[in-house]
């Protein structure tokens, strides 16, 4: 608004307040502009000596100025500190180790824990085994449902067939594939979802051995959870139940994949050491299969093994090839 002799109402011409409006904004005004005159004498604005062009010289304007734009910094940094604890919420995050890996899922499973499915594509510690049989009873106990895939490897190793004969006789569930197939452990949530947590290894550095620290990913996301659940029970699907011996299943079966390519190497009269070789196998896991398909199909020696084999009374066996 101005008044008869063209000032407003803060008694600068309207060419002195866009003027100013411009530098209170941060702007520079060059010599000569119409309004700079009055808004040097009133000390609105001054001349910068390096630059030569004149910027705000309204000291408390620029201090308010300043506090407001670093309220809206503030502001802006702790919305963005609430997307980064969101994220972390609900992510994927990637650590080094599987150490931190072990600590959240330990933490997951004494809270929300209503089922525990894992997949363990490798020889496990021993030690670590059987101390963890405890702990898997408890949750157990507390009606956690648990799913576990060994390789087929693992019937043959005492320190798995154990835990797998203990868990099992308490409700859990196991078992075995060929291998490779991706570790993976994932903890499900409460009754809404909340809670959930999942351990991926990371697949560009995988350690078959377990002697190396194995990277991994630490998965909250909802959205990713479910995938995995998906991708596992695929994986559960084609894997062989096993209760930690020789078990059936409700068809009588019992072979596991890897038995029936030996049997189907044998009948094509192939050598052990080629049988071995073609499988990744050794002599003793060779062996150990061996006879365990003599205890299941109640035979002695390759020859009896060859013809039951070939016989009616496996053939429920020969179709799960």
């Amino acid at each position: 608004m101005t008044i008869e002799d063209g000032t407003t109402k803060n008694g600068l011409t309207a060419e002195a307040n866009e003027l100013r409006a411009r530098l209170l904004q941060g702007g520079l005004v060059k010599d000569g502009e119409s309004g700079l005159d009055e808004l040097m004498i009133l000390s609105l604005a001054r001349r910068d000596p390096i630059h030569g062009q004149y910027m705000n010289g309204d000291l408390p304007s620029a201090i308010s100025d300043m506090a407001d734009r670093m309220g809206r910094l503030a502001a802006l940094l702790r919305a963005g500190e609430e997307e980064d604890r969101q994220h972390s919420r609900g992510g994927i995050r990637w650590v080094p180790t599987n150490n931190h890996a072990t600590a959240v899922l330990s933490a997951a499973c004494e809270t929300v824990a209503s089922y525990v499915w894992t997949c363990h594509p490798t020889d496990r510690n021993a030690d670590v085994l059987a101390s963890s049989v405890t702990r898997d009873l408890g949750l157990l106990e507390r009606g956690v449902q648990m799913r576990t895939i060994y390789p087929d490897t693992a019937r043959t190793r005492p320190a798995e067939t154990a835990w797998a004969a203990a868990v099992s006789e308490a409700g859990a569930e196991v078992r075995t594939d060929v291998p490779p197939f991706m570790r993976m452990v994932i903890v499900g949530g409460d009754e809404h979802g909340r809670g959930a947590v999942a351990v991926v290894e990371d697949p560009e550095h995988t350690d078959a051995s377990g002697t190396q620290p194995r990277p991994a990913y630490i998965v909250t996301s909802a959205v990713m959870i479910k995938v995995l659940e998906h991708a596992y029970s695929r994986q559960w699907d084609a894997a062989e139940p096993w209760m930690g011996g020789i078990r059936r299943r409700p068809d009588g079966t019992f072979t596991t994949p890897r038995q029936r390519k030996i049997l189907n190497a044998l009948r094509d009269q192939t050598p052990a050491s080629v049988i071995q070789r073609e499988l990744g196998i050794s002599a003793k896991t060779y062996q150990n299969d061996i006879a365990k398909l003599y205890e299941g199909s109640s035979t002695k020696g390759l020859f009896a093994l060859g013809y039951w084999w070939g016989s009616e009374a496996s053939a429920a066996e020969r179709r799960r090839s």
